[in-house]
């Protein structure tokens, strides 16, 4: 039975008040809206193994920035650049607010033309001397402009659904975790069940599309096993474990707006303005 790292790898995520809120920022569509056919925000790039690393936070956030991108991205640069954030390098894991962080105010560097840094250890992962130089000049080239809390009106599985949906032609897909049970990697088919224990580890990991499986709906997530589990690397979460599960560590997608003009809508849409004026000017953002 393949295991997921010995600890929590993904970090519980203190709350912060400083988030935006998707739903309040970009107003949602109507659940009616949203097909109960399957779709995906892109294709993954890569599937890639972390093994026994604590990098899961990592692995998620270059593999929703690749759909974005369209390049394969070093979740080793991107470990580094989130702990450089959070100051607490021998401390195991990460949160995944950090983590969308260190792609906002660093990028995301690309594996093309660095392929010997995916063997880096951890220990050399923090090690300056093992990074060429220039590597942040070529990551700024695919910083994201700000990260954004999945919320909204509905459950947390039909808030995904409607932001996936809403966002899907900028390929915005989310990244966000769970305590994920070592069982469920040996999930028939990659779909979790719906009884399980409740031992598990912090993991972080991609959420980009739906599935309809039987008649029933579910989230299509990629982790960062290898293509050997699941159904070739990707599970399937039911609305009862989503809604059950997935929230406490984080539910983020990047979108193209600064912070500062995210910030002067939530500071400005309740001024009398005309609500068509504000509906434009999201408009451009989607």
């Amino acid at each position: 039975m393949k295991t997921l790292p010995p600890k929590n790898s993904l970090k519980p995520l203190p709350r912060d008040p400083r988030d935006f809120n998707l739903g309040a920022v970009f107003p949602q569509i109507d659940i009616k809206d949203v097909p109960i056919t399957d779709f995906m925000v892109s294709q993954p790039i890569s599937i890639k193994d972390q093994g026994e690393s604590d990098l899961c936070s990592a692995y998620a956030v270059t593999s929703v920035s690749e759909d974005q991108e369209g390049k394969e991205l070093l979740p080793q640069f991107q470990f580094l650049k989130t702990k450089q954030i959070s100051g607490d390098v021998e401390e195991w894991g990460a949160n995944l607010r950090d983590a969308c962080k260190s792609a906002v105010k660093f990028g995301s560097l690309p594996i093309d033309g660095f392929e010997n840094i995916r063997g880096l250890s951890r220990s050399q992962i923090f090690n300056p001397i093992m990074w060429p130089v220039g590597v942040d000049q070529v990551a700024e080239i695919h910083k994201k402009e700000t990260y954004f809390a999945v919320t909204g009106k509905y459950d947390v599985f039909d808030n995904i659904r409607v932001a996936l949906w809403q966002h899907k032609d900028k390929k915005c897909s989310i990244v966000t975790g769970t305590l994920f049970r070592s069982e469920w990697l040996e999930a028939l088919g990659g779909v979790i069940p719906s009884d399980y224990g409740d031992n598990g580890f912090g993991h972080a990991f991609k959420i980009f599309g739906q599935k309809n499986i039987g008649g029933e709906l579910y989230l299509v997530a990629q982790l960062s096993q290898g293509m050997g589990v699941g159904d070739r690397g990707l599970f399937y979460f039911s609305r009862k474990v989503t809604n059950k599960e997935i929230g406490s560590y984080g539910v983020f997608m990047f979108k193209d707006m600064s912070r500062e003009d995210a910030e002067f809508y939530m500071n400005s849409k309740n001024k009398p303005l005309p609500k068509k004026f504000w509906e434009f000017i999201i408009s451009l953002f989607k």
